[in-house]
This record gives C-alpha cells, structure tokens and sequence, in this order.
C-alpha cells in the first residue's frame, strides 16, 4: 500500500485552527504583518546565507508583506477560506 492509498486529502477534515497549550496554527491574515516585519528584521543576519531577500540592504515595506499575506491566502498556502 503506498503513502497516497494510506491517507488522502479529499478525505481528510482539516481544521480552520489547531490549539494546543503551547502553540496555536491558524491562517495567516493581514493583523500579522507588523509581527512578519520584525521577524524579518531580527533574523536578516541568521538567514542571509540562505535567503537572497535578506542579503539585499532594502527595508522590509508593509506593502511587500501584505502582497505575501495576499498569495498565501489566493494559493491557499495556508488553507485559508475567508
């Protein structure tokens, strides 16, 4: 039996939100973009070696961000429905 007959995703109910006591999953919306702005901004250093939008001396933009925020919700990337 292969790994797509084991489990499917046309068959699966995948919730909106996932909570536990330590870690919360959700969609990701518009309200998170000045938390994604200052993670960028404290990890550029740790992740130029791997990230070429991290070895570019550009400012992170709110216009950037929410134009990520905006494909991950239209691709579905997060599984977002609202």
């Amino acid at each position: 039996m292969t790994d797509t007959e084991l489990f499917s995703l046309d068959d699966a109910t995948i919730p909106e939100w996932l909570e536990t006591s330590r870690l919360i999953l959700r969609p990701i919306t518009h309200a998170d973009e000045p938390a994604i702005t200052a993670a960028k901004l404290l990890s550029r250093d740790h992740l130029k070696p791997w990230f070429s939008w991290a070895q570019k001396n550009e400012e992170f933009t709110s216009e950037a961000n929410n134009a990520f925020i905006d494909f991950a919700r239209r691709r579905k990337v997060c599984n977002y429905s609202a």
